[in-house]
């Protein structure tokens, strides 16, 4: 969960970044149309800021997997964004058209090409991002290029090369359509945040540096100016640095708030576990005093005993229930009645049992894909005050312990045997059998015996967990008890926050704009 929280904030801060550098472009040329207002001028500053705020907007962006409902509706801000980015490069590239390149020596008209630009159509969002965006980047960077390949503008190079990788890193932006590709490979590769994501932001991040020394080598020239970009910058790092502090916290607290929830969850499925223990424990005692079963014990005689332990067994939904004389030899089965005559002195309940003792355990029972818990209880059958044979119950641990803990509780939990999952309620398909992949998980809770809590993977999903040892009568751990979450729903809970947190930086930055150059002025004047 931390990687994408800090990709999160990465994106925050690279297109804050580029919302900063395009700002200082557009002041470039802000103060350049202070002393000459010419029409072409006034298009390229609006133009920069245009672009300007699209990054800024697109900063506040988050991936619509992490956060469900977006304070401004779903695709509202991209769709805004994507359209200023595109006015802005398209403005550019128009205004470059109408501009006459200064020729250099030897150069006649002939050799000057001005290309045509034609845009027809109504695009959807999909189509400005998919076709539009990187190609109106490469438009206006080629009319950059131009100007200081054919012209005499060498200086405006940094600013070519700058957009033309900025349309490399849109057009991989197009990867955001092939996540619904049923194709595991290409769902890794173009999911948010994932491999094809990084490397789009790391180029976009390289034209925005590109970009940002061509034009701070300019404004840092110019003492007002340099005032200006520099109370503008250190007040961007301040806020970037408060907002991702805070959201850091902030996802902080919610996550230790889970853990720690968890711990207490999975009590509750010790509890359901426990009583599984007393259920089983009752339904045996129930048979030990059955005045039939202690005459029939008494006497060696199993007439309608295989009736009883049946009709037993049925209402109360056992698995097994079993009756034996003190030598352990079997009277009677409730779940075979043919089944009879063997022994199971070697049992170690019954053992305890016949010795007088009452008792229960958790046994890990091998099963087709993994094991099978089952919670057995085994009670002896009194009469005169010696002990003539046993009882043993037993319950299967299966899904419907996990889903009627999920049904009253809402508790997502899982049973491993061993350290394979036996039972789960977890949304994930074919998860039964899957072995735990933690070793920290295995070392601390099946070779100590002690609690864990924290990160773990189950399947290829990542999942926020609390895990209890099971142990048998002998106190040797044979399974685990699991509660958790998957770690996406600490970021959908954490997403509206963020969202928030980003839009009010950016609304604050906007506010201090004003003051910094009044500042900035106030102390040029003074010194000037």
């Amino acid at each position: 969960m931390w990687s994408q929280f800090y990709l999160i904030n990465f994106h925050f801060a690279v297109n804050l970044f580029a919302a900063l550098t395009f700002f200082a472009i557009f002041w470039l040329h802000f103060d350049a149309w202070i002393l000459r207002k010419t029409k072409l001028l006034t298009i390229r500053m609006t133009a920069y800021a245009v672009l300007s705020l699209g990054f800024l907007l697109h900063a506040t962006i988050i991936e619509s997997d992490i956060l469900t409902s977006p304070l401004f509706g779903k695709d509202t801000i991209n769709l805004i964004s994507t359209v200023l980015l595109l006015l802005g490069y398209l403005a550019l590239t128009v205004c470059h058209l109408f501009d006459p390149i200064l020729p250099r020596p030897n150069t006649t008209e002939d050799q000057i090409i001005t290309p045509a630009l034609i845009l027809t159509g109504n695009y959807t969002l999909i189509a400005l991002n998919l076709f539009l965006m990187p190609i109106a980047a490469v438009s206006a960077g080629f009319m950059y290029l131009r100007r200081a390949t054919i012209g005499l503008e060498d200086h405006l190079k940094p600013v070519a090369i700058g957009l033309l990788v900025l349309a490399v890193s849109h057009l991989l932006s197009i990867s955001v359509f092939y996540r619904q590709i049923a194709v595991p490979f290409v769902y890794d590769l173009t999911r948010a945040y994932g491999l094809i994501w990084l490397v789009e932001h790391l180029i976009f991040l390289v034209g925005i540096m590109i970009l940002a020394k061509w034009i701070f080598g300019y404004l840092l020239k110019q003492f007002g100016t340099q005032l200006f970009m520099i109370f503008t910058i250190v007040t961007t790092v301040i806020f970037l640095t408060t907002t991702i502090t805070f959201t850091g916290l902030l996802t902080r607290e919610i996550e230790r708030v889970t853990i720690r929830q968890l711990e207490t969850d999975v009590k509750v499925l010790a509890y359901g576990l426990n009583a599984k223990k007393d259920q089983s424990l009752s339904e045996a005692a129930v048979i030990a005093n059955y005045p039939e079963i202690v005459e029939g014990v008494a006497a060696g005689s199993r007439k309608g005993m295989a009736e009883i332990l049946f009709n037993h067994l049925t209402v109360k939904k056992l698995n097994t229930l079993v009756v034996v004389d003190a030598n352990g030899q079997v009277l009677g089965r409730g779940e075979d009645s043919e089944r009879i005559g063997d022994s199971l002195s070697g049992d170690t309940l019954i053992k305890r049992a016949i010795k007088g003792e009452t008792v229960s355990s958790v046994i890990s029972i091998d099963g087709l894909t993994a094991p099978v818990l089952v919670v057995k209880a085994a009670v002896p059958i009194i009469q005169s005050n010696s002990v003539i044979g046993a009882v043993q119950s037993g319950i299967s641990i299966d899904a419907s312990f996990t889903e009627e803990l999920k049904k009253t509780t809402g508790l997502v939990t899982a049973v491993y045997g061993g350290e394979r999952i036996s039972v789960s309620s977890l949304d994930t398909q074919d998860i039964g059998g899957l072995i735990n992949t933690s070793k920290n998980v295995a070392k601390t809770v099946l070779e100590q015996g002690k609690p864990f809590s924290g990160s773990v993977y189950i399947g290829n999903n990542l999942f926020y967990g609390a895990y209890l040892p099971v142990t048998d009568i002998n106190n040797t751990v044979i399974g685990m008890l699991f509660t958790g979450t998957p770690q996406i729903e600490i970021l959908h809970t954490v997403g509206r926050s963020v969202e928030l947190t980003f839009v009010l930086t950016i609304i604050l930055l906007i506010m201090t704009i004003i003051p910094a150059k009044l500042i900035s002025g106030y102390i040029t004047r003074q010194i000037v």
